[in-house]
């Protein structure tokens, strides 16, 4: 049985506005914003870390795998046609976080998580 990849993406960024709470936290929400005020991008990817450490563990989880994912889709751009770039735009407001941070998310998924 095959799905319509953009209604199953839909569904994803449905559920994940619908959550109770944001997936970084109403506490954390200004922190992640404040990353983009970081000209270092060293700095940017430790501060980054560090702010993923400190979400709760569901919160992290849900967070880690939704990355993992999108990197994959990224992975097969040859197929999805969405680029890391693409995709920082279409989940950024779903997470209420800034594209370039999204994007780092992807581009240093194993150093942050």
């Amino acid at each position: 049985e095959v799905y319509d990849v953009h209604a199953v993406a839909g569904l994803l960024k449905l559920y994940l506005r619908e959550l109770p709470h944001p997936v970084v936290t109403y506490a954390r929400q200004r922190d992640f914003l404040h990353l983009t005020d970081l000209q270092d991008r060293a700095q940017r990817i430790h501060q980054l870390a560090s702010l993923l450490r400190m979400l709760p563990l569901p919160n992290y989880t849900l967070l880690r795998a939704l990355i993992s994912h999108l990197v994959r889709v990224v992975q097969n751009a040859e197929k999805t046609r969405m680029t890391v770039r693409n995709m920082g735009i279409v989940f950024s407001p779903t997470l209420g976080i800034p594209a370039g941070v999204v994007t780092l998310m992807m581009a240093e998924f194993a150093i942050v998580f």
